[in-house]
């Protein structure tokens, strides 16, 4: 897979489940394989747009904003860049963050490559396709 670009970094809040308004940072994933629809329209979180943040820079901002335990990776579909989510988390573990994963479930979750590292929660999100 190509190199993993994030289309957003940002702080924001949980929308879903039981988290659901914790206070928390975002990193949106470019690149799906997969064609959703949503209510008639194209998904249009695979799609880079304007922006194009690095591995480097979403573990900036997670250090610089350590206060927020809470980080949701979405996207596209993040588990297309597993072994560089899996490098991102490892990095930044050791700040006890809290992990959820939006995926499309179509893909093995992660296995991470350190031990001590857990992805809590992972939403898949079956769309009409």
């Amino acid at each position: 897979m190509n190199e993993l670009i994030f289309s957003e970094i940002k702080l924001g809040f949980q929308t879903n489940h039981k988290f659901y308004g914790t206070p928390s940072i975002i990193l949106t994933v470019c690149g799906c394989k997969y064609e959703c629809v949503k209510n008639g329209e194209p998904c249009k979180a695979a799609n880079i747009g304007n922006n194009k943040y690095t591995i480097k820079d979403a573990k900036e901002f997670v250090l610089k904003n350590n206060h927020i335990k809470h980080i949701v990776i979405d996207g596209g579909e993040p588990l297309l860049y597993k072994k560089q989510i899996e490098q991102l988390l490892t990095e930044i573990y050791s700040i006890d963050k809290f992990v959820i994963v939006y995926t499309k479930g179509g893909l093995p979750i992660l296995n991470p490559l350190n031990p001590k590292f857990k992805v809590y929660l992972y939403i898949i999100d079956l769309q009409d396709k």
